[in-house]
């Protein structure tokens, strides 16, 4: 619930999953990095409390190019729902992340949302998505 702040070089191990309440999110600041690495039998996943688009706000990466930032064997589904971060991957104010084999799926907006200066999306390749009501990503 409410905002989780990560200030420092975060790793998440296979298998871990995720459940956020209402709004909550995740901010990863110009000190940190989320490095979500999965594997094929054990993925990391982020969802809802319940599964309702826009359930919960996304993870967000504020004036952060860190190559560490990476999402792969990852799935997010029923976030989107801030007003200024929109989407369940938000890259804000020159940002940068890399995205593999991962799925984003029943966005309130899009799955993956970029704002704000030069973001960057390394698109690794083999994503999936579906049900992002405003778009997969801008």
């Amino acid at each position: 619930n409410g905002v989780f702040s990560i200030a420092s070089d975060l790793t998440i191990s296979p298998g871990v999953s995720f459940s956020f309440g209402s709004g909550a999110r995740m901010e990863v600041t110009s000190n940190g990095s989320l490095n979500c690495i999965g594997t094929t039998n054990a993925r990391i996943r982020f969802r809802a409390d319940m599964e309702t688009p826009g359930f919960w706000g996304g993870v967000v990466f504020i004036a952060n190019t860190n190559v560490q930032n990476q999402f792969a064997y990852c799935d997010l589904s029923y976030g989107g729902s801030s007003t200024n971060y929109q989407g369940m991957i938000t890259l804000w104010s020159g940002s940068r992340v890399g995205v593999g084999n991962s799925s984003f799926t029943n966005s309130e907006r899009w799955g993956l949302y970029r704002f704000g200066g030069t973001n960057v999306f390394d698109d690794n390749g083999n994503n999936a998505w579906s049900g992002n009501a405003s778009g997969d990503f801008n």
